[in-house]
């Protein structure tokens, strides 16, 4: 084969490389991670006590039922926000995997933690305590003060029951505040998991 025509065939390689590897990006990539919307025709067994509804199910509207100005909730809007929970004789096991998700993300402007005080024993000193141990601030790491509203917020907005068992687990909330996932706090690998996803929802945004 004459040189010319190997030359052209390399080139026409090179360059059909990276158009093919966008095609299969967009044409396989997009079903190899897809991560799921919960609830988008409402929650179909919601919780005793909460309303039934076909509607999408949003955070936001359980969110504004409460204490908005205690909780500063324009915090979280557009962001990409990790739930947590914390009772009185509940484990708390689960601050030091929120603390590592913390610092991963604690330079990116589109995310947010937040712990949510479930009575008014927790210890107030609870936040600075954890800031001081994990070396994070409150901007890093939000904690919204315990409101009569959160049992609502907890139960039919997060669809959570108000055991201990429901306070090893984490939500995820995407900036349009829809529910993306529930992750063991206790399991690192739900962990890594929960890191993945937010990196990925996080590309979508900036795609």
């Amino acid at each position: 084969m004459p040189a010319k025509r190997v030359k052209a065939l390399l080139l026409l390689l090179l360059l059909g490389m990276p158009i093919a590897f966008y095609l299969f990006l967009q044409g396989f990539g997009e079903n190899v991670y897809n991560i799921p919307v919960f609830y988008e025709n409402g929650i179909p067994d919601p919780i005793p006590g909460c309303a039934k509804d076909p509607k999408p199910h949003l955070i936001d509207e359980f969110i504004s039922k409460g204490p908005c100005q205690l909780w500063n909730c324009p915090d979280i809007d557009g962001k990409f926000v990790v739930f947590s929970f914390v009772q009185t004789g509940c484990s708390t096991t689960q601050f030091s995997e929120i603390a590592r998700v913390c610092n991963v993300f604690r330079d990116q402007v589109l995310f947010k933690t937040v712990t949510v005080l479930l009575d008014s024993e927790v210890s107030a000193e609870l936040p600075d305590q954890n800031a001081s141990l994990y070396g994070l601030s409150q901007d890093d790491w939000s904690w919204w003060p315990y409101h009569q509203s959160v049992a609502s917020l907890v139960q039919c907005g997060f669809n959570l029951s108000l055991d201990c068992n429901s306070w090893e687990k984490l939500v995820l909330v995407d900036n349009l505040f829809q529910i993306r996932g529930y992750y063991l706090a206790t399991d690192p690998e739900e962990m890594d998991r929960l890191v993945t996803e937010i990196n990925l929802l996080l590309m979508e945004v900036d795609t």
